[in-house]
């Protein structure tokens, strides 16, 4: 069982590192104008937003409103299994990206950038995003802390309604018809289990 101090650091890490996913796509995808005058600069810009936020998160110890709340063992290593699945998930969606990933593609596109239609891209359209959330409920499972609770929800609601239509759109245009037969055949963020 992790001690307190753990559960502090996973709840803070898990606050504090949540916002740089839409510090990065939010303005990417609103503000395509925003990339063409900064270009490599927007990583900076970037990273300086969210060591800003990051501080500010910390200093006012918001990961620790509430105080944790108490988890059974069986929801500990549920936490486990989603985390860790979440990391592996992850892992595997930064694999097969490769080069693609972090909005390389944006700033620098290549003729030999393709549609990612391999590993877990194969199951799901969003694997990503998926692997953000089990991370996040995962954290909030094993920390108690209800404010990665609020944190895994903001994600999951922000992705669902926000980001990946965004994302989405702009992969249309990207790759056109080869991402709309992808889409027809393949669920967002839920794989389908097929005999």
């Amino acid at each position: 069982m992790p001690s307190m101090a753990a559960e502090r650091v996973m709840a803070a890490l898990a606050v504090t590192f949540w916002p740089i996913i839409p510090l990065f796509w939010l303005p990417l995808h609103l503000l395509p104008g925003l990339k063409k005058k900064l270009g490599l600069l927007y990583y900076l810009l970037i990273l300086s937003l969210w060591l800003a936020l990051a501080f500010f998160i910390l200093s006012l110890k918001v990961y620790a409103w509430g105080g944790p709340w108490p988890m059974p063992a069986a929801l500990r290593f549920v936490g486990w299994g989603l985390f860790g699945g979440g990391l592996l998930l992850q892992g595997l969606t930064i694999f097969y990206l490769r080069s693609q990933i972090i909005g390389r593609p944006h700033f620098h596109p290549r003729p030999e950038d393709h549609l990612v239609t391999s590993g877990p891209f194969r199951y799901l359209r969003h694997p990503t995003y998926l692997a953000h959330s089990l991370i996040f409920f995962g954290a909030f499972f094993l920390s108690g802390y209800p404010v990665v609770a609020l944190v895994a929800f903001l994600d999951l609601l922000l992705n669902r309604f926000l980001l990946v239509p965004l994302e989405e759109k702009e992969l249309r245009e990207r790759f056109g018809e080869a991402y709309e037969a992808y889409a027809r055949r393949t669920p967002r963020f839920l794989p389908r289990w097929r005999p």
